[in-house]
């Protein structure tokens, strides 16, 4: 598992090198009041059949922060896998489970004594995961953390990054014929 996170860690570094403004999604992140909001920043990269889209936003208000990414590619589903295994858990540190809310399902992450964590929503098509939104928090409880990732539109998200898979994809074959 540890070289699958690897892979997918280089595979999404590399595509800061290939950085894009990418206004339709820069749109679905949206600010929020009371939060100071930086530029979107992202980029895709395309190497044989491997296609990786980034973007992400970070937020920030006083000593508390939190990031949206939005991702698109075949390895995204790695960042499932604990999740999809169910492997829950609940310590006096931190704890990690699994939720559904208006369909969608999603993991959370939790660290009790820091008020810090993750939430990981997958993109799925016919149980394929082809992308994914996520949430990195810092100095906030999980409940208000949830209340700000609910504010972005998951669906919306969900279809652009298809369409953007999709696209980039059938580009790259295009190219080769």
């Amino acid at each position: 598992m540890k070289k699958t996170l690897f892979f997918v860690s280089i595979i999404l570094i590399i595509s800061f090198l290939f950085s894009v403004n990418f206004e339709e999604f820069n749109k679905l992140l949206i600010d929020i009041p009371d939060w100071k909001a930086e530029e979107p920043v992202g980029g895709r990269i395309n190497i044989e059949r491997v296609y990786t889209l980034r973007i992400e936003k970070s937020y920030s208000n006083g000593e508390k922060s939190f990031k949206i990414i939005l991702l698109g590619g075949p390895g995204v589903s790695a960042l499932w896998k604990p999740y999809s295994l169910n492997l829950s858990y609940d310590r006096d540190v931190a704890w990690r489970k699994t939720e559904e809310i208006s369909g969608f399902n999603f993991g959370i992450y939790y660290n009790k004594n820091k008020k810090e964590g993750e939430i990981i929503l997958p993109f799925k098509n016919k149980e394929n995961i082809f992308g994914a939104l996520i949430m990195e928090f810092k100095k906030i409880h999980y409940k208000k953390a949830l209340t700000l990732f609910k504010k972005f539109d998951w669906k919306v998200m969900e279809e652009k990054v298809l369409k953007d898979m999709e696209s980039t994809k059938e580009k790259s074959k295009n190219k080769k014929q």
